[in-house]
């Protein structure tokens, strides 16, 4: 969940267009507007701050980014919501329950190591490696139609040429993937589950 840094504050209500995650139905685009800040806050905001270093200022508030910001966030919460949906339902699930752990634990308490109730270890990195491919292509289709002009960004390699910041980035949004889950209300959840349980059928 990389981000491009803001510009000049934009409070208007705002929606955002799906091309990636298209499911139909008013509950589900309701759930995506929804989704969009509130995925931003729990996860990477979270994330940054875990991480320290200087990464703290990238946690502007949702509402004070401008709105091509904002649009690359909702593309960074489509390719979340497209990484959930290729994900195994009982999966979802396991990674749902050690999300709710996560949530409750102070960030200082974080061991990136440590097994959480719930987690599966050993797809940690394979969740890391899929959600930077997908973030990568989306991107580089960014940068093409003009909509990202930092060609430069530090996580814009493949996953075996990350620098190390990138690296730790990875293994703390996996965490942050499930804190995302572990926030949903059930109806939210349900959508999200229900998107990949249509997918392994």
């Amino acid at each position: 969940m990389h981000l491009l840094h803001l510009n000049k504050p934009n409070r208007e209500p705002t929606e955002f267009f799906r091309s990636r995650w298209t499911h139909a139905g008013p509950d589900v685009g309701q759930f995506f507007q929804q989704f969009v800040p509130n995925q931003y806050a729990v996860g990477f905001c979270w994330r940054c701050q875990v991480i320290g270093g200087g990464e703290e200022s990238r946690t502007t508030p949702f509402e004070n980014q401008s709105r091509p910001v904002q649009e690359i966030i909702a593309k960074n919460a489509e390719v979340l919501l497209e990484l959930f949906e290729e994900t195994v339902p009982l999966e979802l699930d396991l990674m749902r329950a050690s999300g709710k752990i996560i949530l409750q634990s102070d960030i200082k308490s974080i061991d990136l190591e440590a097994r959480v109730e719930g987690d599966l270890p050993a797809l940690r990195e394979s969740m890391g490696r899929r959600h930077h491919a997908k973030w990568l292509e989306q991107f580089q289709a960014d940068l093409a139609t003009g909509k990202r002009s930092d060609p430069d960004h530090r996580g814009a390699k493949p996953y075996e040429d990350l620098p190390e910041i990138e690296l730790l980035v990875m293994k703390v949004q996996v965490l942050a993937n499930r804190r995302v889950l572990g926030s949903l209300a059930k109806a939210d959840y349900k959508i999200v589950r229900s998107s990949a349980e249509k997918r392994s059928s």
